[in-house]
């Protein structure tokens, strides 16, 4: 069975299924967070806690539906108020994304009917309770393009960078029919509240959790 998991182990939730997309994407948003997160760890990276591509450049990303994410365990007696961050970007953003604190493990991005998990956090456990790595973060870019499409070239910090096959939005091939509907059916399951990642804001802007705000840096 998959399992989103932080890499020291604290933070977990299993996973059903299987995704209905991947993609590498280059957009302003998404690295800037993945990098926002990447920043906090100030010894040497641990394998998992990135959610940027192995350039640095972009985030990755595997796509699955809400309801395919069973509700996060903490490996310590502290709820997901203290063991996962949320981001919202910009002083205006929602908050939307995630991380686990203890080890600063970029988790997911949201929406409310679709999940944009860090393909390097997830892991496969088998009867015997051993895991391995789901996906080999070692591939290079250009190995990787050739089965992930890297998107969203026009708003990367620096669209030189983005390997090929690169496209400035999304290809044909991800936004099909099927992705489509998935993206944006409004039946689709939301996120339930017991899974640690729905972030409620009342008018006065409190919400469950501390949200941290990563500064917009390209205007």
């Amino acid at each position: 069975m998959p399992i989103l998991r932080c890499s020291c182990g604290q933070v977990e939730a299993k996973i059903t299924g299987e995704p209905f997309g991947m993609i590498n994407c280059y957009c302003h948003s998404c690295t800037a967070c993945a990098r926002f997160v990447d920043e906090k760890n100030t010894s040497s990276k641990t394998s998992g806690t990135s959610g940027l591509t192995s350039d640095g450049n972009g985030n990755a990303i595997v796509f699955y539906k809400p309801d395919q994410l069973g509700a996060f365990t903490f490996n310590k007696d502290e709820g997901s108020e203290n063991l996962i961050g949320a981001l919202q970007l910009g002083d205006k953003g929602s908050a939307h994304r995630f991380y686990a604190k203890c080890c600063n493990t970029y988790l997911t991005g949201t929406h409310s009917t679709y999940l944009c998990l860090n393909p390097n956090a997830l892991y496969i456990e088998d009867d015997n309770n051993n895991t391995t790595k789901l996906y080999d973060p070692t591939l290079s870019p250009a190995v990787v393009a050739s089965t992930v499409p890297n998107v969203m070239r026009k708003f990367a910090f620096d669209p030189s960078t983005v390997p090929e096959p690169a496209f400035n939005i999304f290809p044909m091939t991800v936004a099909s029919l099927k992705n489509v509907s998935a993206f944006l059916n409004v039946f689709a399951p939301k996120l339930k509240p017991e899974s640690g990642l729905v972030v409620l804001k009342s008018d006065d802007g409190s919400s469950n959790m501390t949200i941290e705000v990563v500064p917009i840096t390209w205007k």
